[in-house]
């Protein structure tokens, strides 16, 4: 007799076969190879990391906000907020990734632009400049921060607990477990008005064409946009 197969099984049966699909992908594209037990194994692994990641968020380790700030407002004393977003330049087929670390007087702490040649749509690009700031704020050593991006979508995203198998959903679940790995981590929304540091960023991040990370440290090109966030506290 057939039985219907439980939430484990499903989640197990749709996170194989999402990696299955990316490896024949990478295997067509990349001329990559795969063993078959390496997908299995790598495939129960994720899962793992997922489930324990959604459990931290749960007990308030990580939280999403969708009210949206209309200008840069400072963190609490202990924390630290990074601004983050992309930009494209389509006839290039590049795009760029900057994020700005401020302390809850509005010091600038760090500085990140990042330069990718790839065509990627407007939302993937948000959602990898996310996750590039996440990661960088690992390498900060930050225990308590705040993630401000002004795409929407990704909020949204982040707060739905449902797994997207695209490439936007595997990205949106490294930013899960990602943040599941600070004392705290907030996502939330901020209009363009609230985000014009990291703003400039990325746009920098274009021009130059390669990664800039700066410590205590910001460039004349970015002072105004800085000045203009300190003055409105």
């Amino acid at each position: 007799m057939c039985t219907e197969p439980g939430k484990e099984q499903l989640e197990l049966l749709c996170t194989l076969s999402w990696r299955i699909w990316g490896f024949r992908n990478d295997t067509h594209w990349n001329g990559g190879r795969a063993h078959p037990q390496q997908i299995i194994e790598g495939g129960v692994n994720y899962l793992m990391d997922y489930q324990k990641a959604q459990k931290s968020m749960g007990r308030g380790a990580a939280a999403v906000q969708m009210h949206s700030e209309t200008k840069w407002k400072p963190p609490d004393e202990q924390t630290v907020k990074i601004n983050v977003d992309g930009a494209i330049a389509e006839q290039h087929r590049v795009f760029g990734m900057g994020a700005v670390a401020r302390d809850h007087c509005g010091e600038v702490l760090a500085t990140m632009a990042c330069w990718r040649r790839d065509v990627a749509a407007a939302e993937i690009v948000e959602a990898r400049s996310v996750r590039c700031a996440m990661q960088w704020a690992q390498e900060l050593n930050l225990g308590r921060i705040i993630i401000e991006t002004d795409c929407a979508s990704i909020v949204t995203a982040l707060s739905n607990n449902v797994a997207l198998y695209s490439n936007l959903g595997n990205i949106l679940s490294d930013c899960k477990l990602l943040m599941s790995s600070f004392l705290h981590c907030q996502v939330k929304h901020v209009r363009r008005t609230g985000n014009a540091v990291a703003h400039e960023l990325a746009k920098r991040a274009l021009q130059a064409e390669g990664d800039e990370f700066l410590r205590d440290e910001v460039p004349d090109y970015l002072a105004p946009f800085v000045t203009r966030d300190k003055l409105s506290i």
